[in-house]
């Protein structure tokens, strides 16, 4: 695994996260995958419910009704990401309730959390899909469906991690106003613009990619993740799944090494 660097400036971080394909190793794998699209609309409900993917292997396959009741009897031993740390007792069955009578099947929920731009679902407000979680719809959406977004006013709404991010990139910030984190957040976009977008390189990086940089440098800076750490996990979330979860995971990308990127 790639040591850590106390000293790496913020550009050299980015630059080797994006590298090394640790950016978010999720959308690197489910694109590699294949999937056909159906199914993967039914692993996305399922990995925006929990954020586990192995649970969303084991799910996409279902359809229908018997989808939703999977999904609903995982409720109470599911494991859950630190993201949906909160996604218990009444508030995630009610949404899980709200999400199935408003659109039916999990094809046409997800195609919901898919909109053109950020800031039609972000104001859609549909329970459980908040900022966050726009964040990751939208990604879905561009890298691994292959759909435009048009990201406009998305600097506007980001969740506390990669404002605490850009905090540790330009001190000078902390605590400043909405509109500055947005332009600083605009700053690590043109910083990084140069690199094609993984996983598809179709386009060039920019705010998209600038947001989970952001979030990445806390955990890099603070907590002293190092470059590659996300790649281990995620892959350990797919261990013992599955057939599809061992097929995405063959997908997945290796732990980097420093001789590799050097």
């Amino acid at each position: 695994m790639l040591t850590f660097d106390p000293t790496l400036s913020w550009q050299d971080f980015a630059a080797k996260t994006i590298a090394t394909d640790d950016l978010d190793p999720v959308y690197v794998a489910l694109y590699r995958a294949g999937m056909p699209e159906d199914m993967l609309m039914r692993w996305c409900t399922a990995f925006v419910t929990y954020y586990h993917m192995g649970t969303a292997c084991q799910l996409c396959t279902l359809k229908g009704d018997e989808f939703w009741a999977e999904l609903w009897n995982r409720y109470d031993e599911a494991p859950r990401a630190s993201e949906r740390r909160h996604f218990r007792g009444e508030s995630g069955k009610k949404a899980i309730r709200s999400w199935i009578n408003a659109y039916g099947t999990p094809e046409k929920f997800f195609a919901a959390c898919m909109q053109p731009t950020f800031m039609k679902l972000l104001k859609m407000s549909i329970p459980q899909i908040g900022h966050y979680f726009t964040w990751k719809c939208m990604d879905l959406r561009e890298a691994v469906f292959g759909y435009d977004v048009d990201w406009t006013g998305s600097e506007y709404h980001m969740v506390a991690l990669p404002m605490q991010g850009l905090n540790i990139i330009f001190p000078e910030l902390e605590g400043n106003r909405k509109a500055n984190y947005a332009e600083a957040l605009l700053q690590v976009a043109d910083g990084i613009k140069h690199i094609p977008a993984p996983p598809r390189a179709a386009r060039n990086c920019w705010v998209a990619e600038a947001e989970t940089v952001c979030c990445m440098a806390k955990s890099y800076y603070k907590s002293k993740k190092p470059i590659g750490k996300d790649i281990l996990e995620k892959r350990h979330d797919l261990t013992g799944y599955g057939e599809i979860a061992d097929h995405i995971l063959s997908f997945m990308p290796e732990e980097p090494f420093d001789e590799v990127i050097a």
